[in-house]
């Protein structure tokens, strides 16, 4: 954007007073970027009065040294210059490490959506049956943040392809990404049905985050027999729909694991 409309975006609604220096400053750093400008913007309101533009800039300058390797996945998100991605991955990673230090319960929350398929997540995959409260209190950080999106029916979230590629690193950096594979396969098994004709719709919207969760190569033996689950009950769904071909393969894997 040009720097009119990154000084409008940057200041929208922020009701503190940085020097315009470091406004410009900042605006120079994000690159003109408004997915990055945005995230900042989110990011200094949440933290009003305290956080101010002059704060947000001195956090952006303490150094690199969360830099990711996101170009290594070929998505038409990523096709930008790497300056471009640095920029928005870093007001990104400011930002998740605040949500990890207050809000507990929207960290869980996130690095379980991550796993997911990223759209048209729906809500009963990311309730915690143990604490009711837990999703409540999570959702409401991540959405004010602007790392998450509810969808227009209310009953689902997606969450930007870039947010999760960068929070996967994160966690594979701190040695957390198996444990939350594990948290996404088990969710998944317990909410996948048979493919009976009463669970199209249920099946419909499950099949792509079944097709996620069924990539991610866990040694243990009893997360593999959660994804044979997934697979049987996929190619119930698939077989009814006439679907052979790939019904085929599904309940082959299921097979295989099983026998293994």
């Amino acid at each position: 954007m040009s720097d009119e409309e990154s000084l409008q975006l940057l200041q929208k609604d922020i009701c503190t007073t940085s020097p315009a220096a470091d406004v410009q400053a900042l605006i120079s750093e994000l690159e003109h970027i408004p997915l990055a400008i945005s995230q900042a913007n989110a990011y200094i309101r949440q933290g009003e009065p305290s956080m101010t533009i002059s704060e947000y800039l001195s956090l952006f300058q303490r150094g690199d040294t969360y830099r990711l390797k996101l170009l290594e996945k070929d998505t038409p998100d990523m096709r930008r210059d790497t300056r471009a991605i640095h920029a928005i991955t870093r007001t990104w990673e400011i930002s998740f490490q605040q949500i990890r230090k207050e809000h507990s319960e929207a960290a869980s929350l996130l690095s379980l959506m991550c796993y997911f398929y990223r759209k048209n997540i729906p809500k009963y995959l990311l309730e915690n049956d143990e604490d009711p409260l837990a999703f409540a209190d999570g959702i409401g950080p991540l959405l004010g943040f602007s790392f998450v999106q509810m969808e227009k029916d209310h009953g689902a979230f997606e969450i930007h392809r870039l947010v999760q590629i960068a929070t996967r690193k994160w966690l594979e950096r701190d040695q957390q990404h198996l444990i939350w594979e594990r948290n996404a396969i088990q969710k998944v098994s317990e909410s996948l049905p048979v493919g009976k004709f009463m669970n199209w719709v249920i099946c419909e919207e499950l099949k792509p985050h079944a097709d996620e969760v069924l990539q991610y190569k866990i040694e243990e033996n009893d997360v593999k027999l959660l994804q044979a689950q997934i697979n049987y009950n996929k190619a119930w769904y698939l077989i009814e729909r006439g679907e052979y071909q790939s019904a085929q393969h599904a309940v082959l894997r299921a097979l295989e694991i099983r026998r293994e």
